[in-house]
Parts: C-alpha cells; sequence; structure tokens
C-alpha cells in the first residue's frame, strides 16, 4: 500500500519534472535567440560604423 502512495508520488514528480524542464528549455532558448539578435546587432552597427568611417 505505501510503495504504491511512493510509486504514484514518485511518477507524478516525474511528470513535473518534465514539464519544468520543458519550460525552462523554452526560456532559454528565447533568451538564448534574444542574445544572439543582440549581439548581431551589435555587430553589424561595429561595421556600419567602420565602412561610414572610411
Amino acid at each position: 500500500m505505501l510503495l504504491r502512495i511512493l510509486l504514484g508520488r514518485g511518477f507524478e514528480l516525474r511528470r513535473e519534472l518534465q514539464q519544468l524542464r520543458r519550460k525552462l528549455q523554452l526560456v532559454f532558448e528565447f533568451e538564448l535567440q534574444f542574445v544572439f539578435q543582440f549581439q548581431l546587432q551589435r555587430l553589424t552597427a561595429r561595421t556600419a560604423r567602420r565602412r561610414s568611417r572610411k
């Protein structure tokens, strides 16, 4: 009886963990995308400044 309860809880916990991991992955991918775009903008701005100097 107790074992069955523990196993049920473990299954629920594992499912919650998977959902959490999925959410975290989405957030992480979003952050990465944002950082990447920001860096790209800085790079293009830098090269544009270099071109305007010449």
